[in-house]
């Protein structure tokens, strides 16, 4: 859980992303050194996979000859800058060494995360899910907080951060918003299963339930983040269809139905409170002109330009101030593309392609063989794979117009679940009804 202390921002002058990298080393260092560690569980494509991601940015860190380097397309500055200084310098791939580096230790936090998944036993997973729901609870009333005192309030972690909205333990709310609606997946695994494991219908599970449910609505309202309330309301639908709780004291249907209501009325309360007293119209403001779509030719441009090996892990903010047109020129500067298939083209260019795809291709048959018609053992249960394989949706999605996984919290988060879909001790379609 320190990932979400320590890594709920994305700026490279941050102390917290550093340390809790160091920390991600060390606890590998021990995982790796305990007699139970085994690689045999993982599929080797699996493993070829990570291999190729650690692989990417240090292969773009290896220093090349001038007529090498040279050859490579959207070099031409560069070129001409050590022509004119009379240069002939050994060069890598990567137009911004430096920051492609910092791109390969950040990827050692989701990895350790991943290894961490990997041998979760069920007692473990049970304390470590409910961790992300404590986690989760008290970023949310951080946030609440937040918006209470007002902007310039002490309670806010970051200098550079969304000091109008409710932000938790993060730096931007859209970050904060996906938090809140990936901790609602693991919310209901964790009452499905107890409730499963007790076999009774506990009337102060229901009202615990209902009032973590309130408080991250409520944070996640305040968000003021489109995204946020969007992903919010689709992990909600999407926990809560595919939830079998309470089956032996009230039919699905009627539990769907008095669960829906309820908690579609308790939204609407939120919702309406807040919209009136506080937002106005910030949902909707500046869509058209939103960055993440308006910049989407640029970017084409920009990774036409380098393709098809890329300008560098990390260089997105170099090399788009580069080929910044005088129309989209503002006061502000553009840290992320947020549009991350647009900068992973950019940055890592065919490389990026292969992995993504192959990434997305293993997602889909995880998430298909979690999700297809299940036998009536498992029923509509939220099974392990299933939370995994949402809560990753939601990372995915998300990250279409926003940089997410770039934070260390959401990373580390990404990371678990990936593997825990690795862990085949916890993560099969047909587990047994105490499970958890």
């Amino acid at each position: 859980m320190v990932s979400f202390i320590l890594g709920g921002g994305s700026r490279l002058d941050l102390f917290g992303p550093a340390l809790l990298r160091l920390i991600a080393i060390a606890i590998m260092a021990w995982l790796i050194s305990r007699p139970s560690f085994s690689f045999r569980a993982v599929a080797k494509g699996e493993t070829y996979f990570l291999a190729a991601m650690l692989a990417l940015p240090l292969i773009q860190l290896i220093p090349l000859p001038p007529f090498l380097w040279q050859s490579f397309g959207g070099r031409e500055i560069v070129i001409e800058a050590d022509r004119l200084l009379g240069l002939a310098h050994w060069r890598p791939l990567s137009l911004t060494p430096e920051r492609t580096a910092n791109a390969f230790f950040a990827m050692l936090v989701p990895l350790c995360a991943c290894l961490i998944g990997l041998h979760l036993d069920r007692r473990g997973l049970r304390w470590t899910l409910t961790g992300i729901v404590v986690i989760a609870l008290l970023s949310a009333l951080l946030g609440l907080g937040q918006t209470i005192v007002g902007s310039g309030s002490p309670l806010y972690l970051y200098a550079v951060t969304n000091s109008d909205a409710a932000v938790g333990l993060f730096s931007n709310a859209n970050h904060h918003g996906l938090f809140l609606a990936c901790a609602l997946p693991c919310l209901f695994f964790l009452a499905q299963n107890d409730l499963r494991s007790s076999g009774t219908m506990r009337i102060e599970l229901w009202l615990l339930m209902l009032a973590v449910l309130a408080i991250l609505a409520g944070a996640n309202v305040m968000t003021f983040s489109r995204a946020g309330v969007g992903l919010f309301v689709l992990s909600l639908a999407l926990s809560l269809a595919s939830t079998d709780m309470g089956k032996e004291m009230l039919s699905r249907r009627t539990w769907m139905l008095c669960m829906g209501v309820g908690l579609s009325v308790l939204l609407l309360l939120w919702i309406s409170l807040f919209l009136v007293t506080s937002i106005g119209t910030r949902f909707l403001e500046g869509v058209a002109e939103d960055g993440r779509i308006g910049n989407v030719w640029e970017f084409a441009r920009i990774a036409a330009h380098y393709f098809p090996w890329g300008s560098g892990l990390g260089s997105f903010q170099q090399v788009f101030l580069v080929f910044e047109s005088v129309e989209t020129m503002s006061l502000t500067y553009l840290n992320q593309a947020h549009n991350e298939p647009a900068q992973v083209l950019i940055e890592a260019g065919l490389a990026g392609i292969v992995l993504g795809a192959l990434f997305l291709q293993w997602w889909a048959r995880k998430g298909w063989a979690a999700w297809r018609p299940a036998p009536l053992s498992t029923g509509g249960k939220l099974t392990v794979a299933r939370l995994a394989t949402l809560i990753l949706a939601l990372c995915i999605v998300h990250s279409l117009f926003d940089y997410p996984l770039r934070t260390g919290a959401m990373a580390a988060l990404a990371g678990l679940c990936a593997g825990l879909l690795m862990n085949s001790q916890i993560s099969e379609r047909r587990i047994s009804n105490r499970s958890v």
